[in-house]
């Protein structure tokens, strides 16, 4: 028997900058996060932000900085753009490529990292036909 999990983890390698951050959040429907592969940067965040259950996050060292978008919102872009990137790794459940074929407004992705979640993640744009 299977049974659907309704949380997962967003967790980042050894060697990524985020390495150490944890972020569990409720599962997702297709429907739900296709419909986030539209959203801006700002937009993706706020609803990432009704997804997630718990993290260990801190805004100051020793101080965990409490759940939801206004502590999103107050990251770096390009940490909050790994972040995003991370939740639809774990939603998909694999690595995509997640680039827009149109330039960002958000402007370049940080070299520092491998994530690239430009304003409008496009992946749509992905997706492959069948044969049938």
């Amino acid at each position: 028997m299977f049974i659907q999990p309704r949380t997962y983890l967003i967790e980042w390698a050894d060697d990524h900058p985020l390495s150490g951050l944890e972020i569990s959040v409720r599962s997702c429907s297709i429907e739900q996060m296709e419909a986030v592969e539209r959203l801006t940067l700002i937009e993706s965040l706020d609803a990432l932000a009704g997804q997630i259950t718990g993290w260990n996050l801190e805004s100051e060292p020793g101080q965990m900085a409490p759940i939801g978008a206004a502590a999103l919102r107050a990251l770096e872009p390009a940490i909050a753009k790994s972040i995003v990137a991370g939740w639809f790794r774990a939603a998909w459940g694999a690595d995509l490529p997640l680039v827009s074929p149109r330039a960002s407004a958000d402007g370049p992705v940080s070299p520092d990292t491998d994530d690239a979640a430009p304003s409008t993640l496009g992946l749509a744009s992905l997706s492959a036909s069948l044969p049938s």
